[in-house]
């Protein structure tokens, strides 16, 4: 459970974003191509994050890895409330945000196969992704309701930082 958990939150933050990122930039006044840039650049770093964190785990273990990804993704959340949004800060951003954006996957399974050894390791890393897939059905449905009742996707960057 304790890997299932961030690994919903991850899922909430990553299908929020994704869905929901063509809607955020026109409510922030920026051309829609802004959101299209910013999704590439999230997916042009979103593999060397993976690779290099996913490196960095034999060193440094996957567990104190996954939870430097897990805050710096937090306060992230938060930096994109803090800053104005302009076409240059949310390019920048989604390039930084990649960086941290599927580096839970290598460490979430070298995580379980270090506790829980690897004669179950599909198993568990598939319960820990189904968790993944619920927190992604709950990020995508529920951004819609909480704009048009609360008029912004402040919330939901709260929930992604929380």
């Amino acid at each position: 459970m304790s890997l299932a958990l961030p690994f919903a939150a991850s899922g909430f933050q990553v299908m929020a974003t994704m869905t929901h990122l063509p809607a955020m930039v026109k409510d922030a006044g920026l051309e829609p191509t802004a959101a299209l840039q910013s999704l590439i650049a999230v997916s042009g770093t979103a593999f060397v994050g993976s690779w290099v964190f996913g490196q960095m785990a034999d060193r440094y273990g996957p567990t104190r890895l996954l939870a430097l990804v897990y805050v710096a993704r937090a306060l992230l959340s938060f930096a994109l409330l803090a800053i104005p949004v302009t076409p240059g800060w949310l390019l920048a951003y989604f390039a930084v945000v990649g960086l941290f954006w599927m580096s839970p996957i290598p460490l979430t399974s070298g995580a379980c196969a270090q506790r829980f050894g690897t004669q179950n390791l599909a198993t568990l890393f598939g319960v820990a992704f189904f968790f993944h897939q619920l927190g992604g059905f709950v990020g995508t449905w529920s951004a819609a309701p909480v704009r048009q009742i609360t008029g912004s996707y402040t919330a939901v960057w709260l929930t992604c930082g929380l």
